[in-house]
Order: structure tokens, then C-alpha cells, then sequence
């Protein structure tokens, strides 16, 4: 006889084999559905206890990726960027060649940056970023961080590089100024 799936109806005569379909912790069910409401209320706390509750682990490994990019959104606006850093890097992983990855990798150079570190630890972010999606969401902010980090060492010539691609690819950015500022300044 054909095996009968334990799904909660009505109970499977005696002689018929049980197979259980298992949910895979944190995958296939509703967890964290609601995230993207609740990071609109700022609830990002809410949205990181529950993820804890359920276990990050198993969080970062069977999360889908849109849930998983609203936790890595939350722990970096709850500003605790150990845990952003494991998410995005879990959704890089998880999801390689995927925008959602592509992004991840965007967000890790502004962590890199808003933690003060060294703006040249954002670089290889942003390069990396651009080669994996250069007309994505962040291509114009990626170029521009890129050229403010290459921009405070003086007279640098990436510098004036990023600049001049930054006016000619977005001639109405954001960073017009300042990509003119530097060639501007160049020798």
C-alpha cells in the first residue's frame, strides 16, 4: 500500500506506513512573514527576539532570502552589527548571484563604514558590489562612497578615476559635487 501523509486530517488507517512531512525550523512555515510590517513600525527589537527565539542559527540557515535581508535590516537598525555582518553574510552565501546577495554585499561596505573603520575596509565591498551588479539599486551610492573613501587621500588618481565615471555615468547624482570637487583639485 502507498505510504499516507500525516498532515492532520483524518488518521491514517493502521496498516498504512506514516510518513511525516517535516517543515524545515524556520523554512517552509510563516516565520517572520509579519518583519517587513513590523521594521516599518520600528520593531526591530521584536524582530530580533523572535529570531533568537527560534534560534539564529537556525535563522540564518533556512530563512528565505527576503525574510533574511529584513533580519539583517533590523539587527543593523537595532545597531547591532556583529549580527548584521552573520546575516548579510549568510545572505551572501545562501543566495550567491542573486540581487538579494548582490545588495548584502552593498550593505557590508556602509557596516564597514559606519563602524568606523578605516574607510579603505569598504572598498573591496563596493568593488565587489559594482562587478556583481553594476546598474543595480546601489551602483550610484556604491560609486560614490567609493569615490569620498578614495577622495580623502590626496591627489590619489582612483580618485579622479571614480569621479570622472561617477559624473559621466550619473551626471544628476548625488555625488556631482563632490566628484567635482576632486577633479577639481586634481594636479
Amino acid at each position: 500500500s502507498s505510504p499516507t501523509i500525516a498532515r492532520g486530517g483524518p488518521p491514517a488507517p493502521a496498516h498504512a506506513k506514516t510518513v511525516a512531512l517535516a517543515e524545515p525550523p524556520g523554512g517552509g512555515d510563516d516565520f517572520g512573514r509579519d518583519w517587513r510590517r513590523e521594521i516599518a513600525r520600528g520593531s526591530f527589537e521584536g524582530i530580533l527576539r523572535e529570531a533568537d527565539a527560534r534560534g539564529m542559527e537556525s535563522c540564518l540557515s533556512t530563512l528565505p532570502s527576503d525574510r533574511l535581508a529584513v533580519l539583517g535590516d533590523a539587527a543593523r537598525y537595532a545597531g547591532r552589527n556583529d549580527l548584521a555582518r552573520r546575516v548579510l553574510k549568510a545572505q551572501r552565501g545562501r543566495f550567491a548571484g542573486t540581487p538579494a546577495a548582490a545588495e548584502a554585499t552593498f550593505l557590508l561596505g556602509r557596516l564597514a563604514e559606519d563602524a568606523h573603520e578605516p574607510g579603505i575596509a569598504a572598498l573591496p565591498w563596493y568593488d565587489l558590489y559594482l562587478a556583481q551588479a553594476p546598474s543595480g539599486v546601489y551602483a550610484a551610492e556604491a560609486l560614490g562612497r567609493e569615490m569620498l573613501i578614495l577622495g580623502e587621500r590626496e591627489n590619489d588618481r582612483r580618485a579622479r578615476e571614480v569621479a570622472r565615471k561617477y559624473l559621466e555615468t550619473y551626471p544628476n547624482g548625488a555625488y556631482v559635487a563632490q566628484a567635482r570637487d576632486i577633479l577639481e583639485g586634481a594636479p
